[in-house]
């Protein structure tokens, strides 16, 4: 039986990326009848570790520094990751789904390294000064050795190939899909906000949203994986749901449309996981012009962009959709029918499959 290792030192939790990829690819993987351990970080939750163990997959905890050391070493970090993964060299695949300098560096310390495939979410410099030197020096490393390095998206990729030199950076499939909403009110009737509702992600503007949301007729669904919303009885039309959601899209398309109102700044070559499961599920978007979620998902026609984060431009996008509905839930299906044809946990399962063919 083929093995495959799962490296994630950011899954400690049961919410965001970091666990729905690792446990999504790892189902996936179990299914089909693979060996699976799965590597998270050394401070993991027990509720991370007993969902791995309910799917009967061994979880194993890296060593590293607990989330909070901010100011740990990268090449310390990477040495500790190495002695980790030395474990891994005889697997069949070593994923990881996040694939950050460090992991990349402690991969080139190996004395042997398995075959090996890593997806890279963002420019590495946005990670923290003087990580684009680790990425180079660690390509230069690990030459003629079978790594196979992926992109959340084109232009990332494109960044990410500025810093390797000739290493090549594949166009892999994002593990976000889902299946597109079955029917549409004539006009929305309920606006979704989804995720971990943080400052970069436009938490701030969401109370203000909501009320000029109600004023204006509509229902509101907030989403937040951390629970940081109450909602007193005067607002009988919020409702509100706290915690990670085993299904994602299902939440979403008991909405009509999708706002996702983060910091331009901190898009601006990065995806977002909420924008991609709102195409994936075909539904109509609310998101700020300029980010690289624009860019890349605007050409469905299923979104509307706004130039200024301020609730009444934000409003206004969200009412040239509703102004258009019909036209915006046809470009939303046709949208989630083309992301399916590439996208989705299985298809990054079968790009996997073919490197261990």
């Amino acid at each position: 039986m083929i093995r495959i290792d799962i490296v994630d030192d950011n899954l400690r939790e049961r919410t965001g990326h970091y666990f729905d990829f690792c446990f999504q690819m790892a189902r996936e993987f179990k299914q089909a009848g693979f060996d699976i351990r799965v590597w998270g970080a050394n401070d993991s939750s027990g509720e991370v570790v007993q969902y791995f163990d309910q799917l009967g997959v061994a979880y194993y905890k890296l060593p590293g520094p607990p989330s909070l050391a901010s100011q740990w070493h990268i090449e310390e970090h990477a040495r500790c990751l190495a002695t980790a993964l030395e474990e891994t060299s005889t697997s069949g695949l070593v994923f990881f789904p996040t694939l950050t300098a460090e992991s990349l560096l402690a991969v080139s310390m190996l004395r042997t390294t398995p075959r090996t495939v890593g997806l890279v979410h963002h420019d590495p410099f946005f990670e923290r000064p003087g990580t684009t030197k680790i990425w180079r020096n660690a390509a230069a490393n690990l030459c003629n050795r079978d790594i196979t390095i992926g992109a959340m998206d084109p232009l990332i990729g494109g960044f990410l190939q500025s810093y390797l030199g000739d290493w090549p950076v594949m166009d892999m499939p994002m593990p976000i899909g889902g299946c597109c909403k079955s029917d549409y009110y004539v006009k929305p009737q309920t606006i979704g906000f989804f995720g971990h509702q943080r400052e970069e992600r436009g938490g701030s503007l969401i109370p203000t949203l909501s009320q000029l949301l109600l004023q204006a007729g509509y229902k509101v669904l907030i989403h937040d994986t951390r629970g940081q919303f109450r909602i007193d009885g005067s607002l009988p039309g919020v409702r509100l749901v706290n915690g990670y959601a085993d299904d994602l899209g299902q939440l979403m398309k008991e909405c009509d449309m999708v706002v996702c109102p983060m910091d331009r700044s901190r898009y601006l070559h990065r995806t977002s996981g909420i924008a991609c499961n709102a195409i994936a599920n075909g539904i109509p978007l609310v998101l700020p012009a300029g980010t690289l979620s624009a860019f890349r998902l605007h050409g469905f026609g299923s979104s509307r962009c706004y130039d200024e984060s301020t609730p009444n431009e934000i409003m206004q996008a969200i009412q040239e959709i509703a102004g258009d509905y019909a036209r915006h839930t046809e470009c939303a299906q046709r949208a989630a029918r083309q992301w399916g044809k590439k996208h989705g946990v299985k298809n990054l399962f079968d790009f996997c499959c073919r490197l261990i063919s």
